[in-house]
């Protein structure tokens, strides 16, 4: 039967089986960056991470309203049924949730409220067996599904958002092993929780710069430090079951004491941030060296470079999976991103404008940076469509579908097909942000509202346009040799140029 199929009906089954085994494996999902605003390009605080997921996992744009004076809610988990009681009052967010978060939950892994914090979670990690079994999952408390959401609506600074975060652990547990990031204008926090109620989070240095893969990498640990905040058990616990481990300076060594050693997968990912933003002290890679987790870049570091950083497959380098031949490779940019964010906090504006994310709604490799902010009273039209069934059945009114089939077909040949759709997206982005970013700056919630509107609207009739384009390009190169019997009739194999490059122009 395979041999009677078409050529686009055997891709079509190979794209869905790849699909189908991709859904059914360990993800180690995800990859976190952070610039600290002493190194920044702009003076800006920023977090990004890539949400790497199965392919059919979509994203929406949300905005939360405030809420003032209305008692008796409760914030509840989608994906886990715990609950927690809600303030009276909460405050405006925006948030990047799962389209199908009536059936796998909420997911909000990029956030940033009215106040000017702003979340990203999480970066999955991995502890060790020991670990877990002295203090267990628990599975229907609260995770990276529900959490984000709870502390956007909650709390004013990153300070106050771990506090928060502490109390619900303590009194519901947490549901896996979890890395959050939190900013405001004043600090950065990086907080890795390891068991069902066990965490530690330090104050990220402002100098300092950070790439990290799906391994814990918190080292020497001082409860008593300003710049600290912990679990009432994360000594007393792993001293207990007798798995603590001490380091040079008797304090407990994180790392040794709740995580698996580092493997290739997110050994890579460090080393490779190392040899982009601070190529003197990468040197050779191994997976036994373990670099530091903070470190100062050699040259001040740009939001667009951390965007393109996202997109990163190591081209350039020797690693590159394409031009090496190595398929092994973990990259940073991988073709199951459902989204990827970059947020900034600007300290030189009001608190309700001061956070702005750019954020694709596919891999971003072959999708757009789209801007939110907090400010914002209003999405284009579709971007907010939920559906429980959006990784089964395609939904044209939702964006996300029509930005990660784009990116899907863009993949099947990085060289022909790719490489001017991700050069389109580029353009478009470029302009995107020198337009936003001036508007935040001088204008008010209903200019940057319009503004953003805009953008969304015109990336989601560019995606539409772009697929319609490169589809009939695909049917133009899709010749079998022996159909042909003379081979000067054969397409010519030109890379895709896409004809909205004319417009543009």
């Amino acid at each position: 039967m395979m041999n009677g199929m078409t050529r686009g009906m055997r891709l079509s089954l190979v794209v869905a089986m790849t699909a189908a085994g991709l859904a059914a494996v360990d993800a180690k999902a995800c990859s976190g960056l952070y610039v600290g605003r002493a190194v920044s390009a702009d003076g800006l605080t920023l977090l990004a991470r890539t949400v790497d997921s199965v392919p059919a996992t979509c994203k929406r744009f949300e905005i939360l309203p405030a809420v003032t004076n209305r008692t008796g809610r409760h914030y509840s988990s989608t994906d886990t049924g715990a609950e927690w009681p809600l303030p009276p009052s909460t405050y405006k967010a925006v948030t990047v949730p799962s389209v199908a978060w009536e059936k796998y939950g909420r997911y909000e892994g990029a956030c940033a409220n009215e106040k000017g914090l702003m979340i990203t979670g999480t970066v999955t990690g991995y502890p060790n067996a020991a670990a877990t079994n002295a203090d267990p999952y628990v599975e229907a408390g609260f995770g990276e599904g529900s959490l984000p959401g709870l502390l956007i609506s909650c709390s004013a600074t990153a300070r106050e958002a771990i506090e928060l975060f502490g109390k619900v652990v303590a009194a519901r547990g947490h549901a896996g092993g979890e890395i959050y990031m939190f900013a405001d204008k004043d600090e950065a926090w990086y907080l890795e929780v390891y068991t069902g109620h066990q965490w530690a989070a330090v104050r990220m240095p402002e100098d300092c710069v950070m790439v990290i893969g799906n391994r814990f990498m918190l080292r020497e640990f001082d409860p008593a430090s300003p710049d600290a905040l912990c679990s009432e058990g994360l000594v007393k616990v792993p001293e207990r079951g007798g798995f603590l481990k001490r380091g040079e300076r008797g304090l407990i060594d994180l790392a040794k004491t709740y995580a698996l050693e580092l493997d290739d997968d997110a050994a890579m990912r460090v080393w490779m941030g190392h040899r982009r933003f601070a190529p003197a002290t990468a040197g050779k890679y191994t997976r036994e060296r373990v670099l530091p987790l903070f470190y100062r870049p050699e040259r001040k570091v740009s939001l667009r470079e951390i965007q393109e950083t996202m997109r990163w497959r190591y081209e350039g380098t020797e690693m590159c999976p394409e031009t090496s031949g190595n398929r092994n490779v973990r990259t940073i940019g991988v073709g199951r991103q459902s989204t990827c964010h970059v947020m900034s906090v600007d300290p030189t504006l009001p608190p309700d404008r001061r956070c702005t994310l750019w954020v694709t709604l596919s891999n971003a490799e072959h999708a757009p940076y789209l801007p939110l902010n907090a400010a914002m009273t209003a999405l284009a039209s579709g971007y907010d469509v939920s559906d429980p069934h959006a990784r089964e059945v395609f939904n044209a009114s939702i964006p996300a579908m029509h930005f990660r089939r784009l990116a899907a077909l863009a993949e099947l040949d990085r060289g022909l097909f790719g490489t001017n759709v991700r050069g389109f997206w580029r353009t478009r982005e470029d302009a995107w942000m020198r337009e936003f970013a001036q508007v935040v700056r001088n204008g008010d919630a209903t200019a940057i509202t319009a503004c953003a509107v805009q953008i969304q609207r015109t990336a989601l009739e560019d995606a539409k346009r772009l697929f319609d384009e490169l589809s009939w390009y695909v049917v133009k190169m899709n010749f079998i040799p022996g159909d042909y019997c003379d081979p000067k009739f054969l397409p010519k194999r030109d890379p895709f140029v896409p004809g909205l490059n004319r417009q543009m122009r």
